[in-house]
C-alpha cells in the first residue's frame, strides 16, 4: 500500500541529528520555527488568527543539518508513507518534524506521531523542494 509520501526513513535520514533547536528566526546555527513562550515568527506569546505563523523557506540559512538539508525541524508536521496503525476507517500515516506551535522535543529527529490524512489542521503539511 504506497500512498507516495517519503518513506519515514527517507525524511529521518538527512535530518542526521538530535541538537537542541532555537526558536529565533535568523541565519544563527540550529534555529527553527517552533513555539517555546514566544512564537517564532512575531516574537510573542500572542496567537492571532489573523498572522501567518509560517516562515518562509530558507529562513533559517544557518541551520543546515549534518547532511545539508534545511527546513525540517518546524513550520509544519511532514507527511510520510509510514502507517502507524489502523484506525476505525482509514490508516493514521507517520508524521515528522513538529510545528510552529510545539514545543522543542517534537522538533528532534527521532520524534514522531500521526494523523489520518483527512483530517485538516493549519500544523501539518509537506515541502516541495526544489532551489
Amino acid at each position: 500500500m504506497d500512498w507516495g509520501g517519503p518513506s519515514d526513513d527517507y525524511w529521518l535520514y538527512p535530518t542526521g541529528s538530535d541538537a537542541i533547536q532555537g526558536n529565533l528566526r535568523g541565519t544563527a546555527a540550529n534555529q527553527a520555527n517552533y513555539s517555546t513562550t514566544v512564537l517564532s515568527v512575531t516574537q510573542n506569546n500572542q496567537y492571532s488568527v489573523d498572522v501567518n505563523y509560517l516562515a518562509d523557506r530558507g529562513a533559517y540559512s544557518g541551520s543546515a543539518s549534518y547532511y545539508g538539508t534545511y527546513d525540517q525541524g518546524g513550520n509544519l508536521w511532514e507527511w510520510n508513507e509510514v502507517v502507524i496503525e489502523r484506525a476505525v476507517d482509514d490508516y493514521v500515516r507517520g508524521l515528522r518534524g513538529g510545528s510552529w506551535d510545539n514545543a522543542e522535543a517534537t522538533l528532534r529527529s527521532t520524534f514522531r506521531t500521526g494523523e489520518v490524512p483527512e483530517a485538516e489542521t493549519p500544523f501539518v503539511g509537506f515541502q516541495v523542494a526544489g532551489p
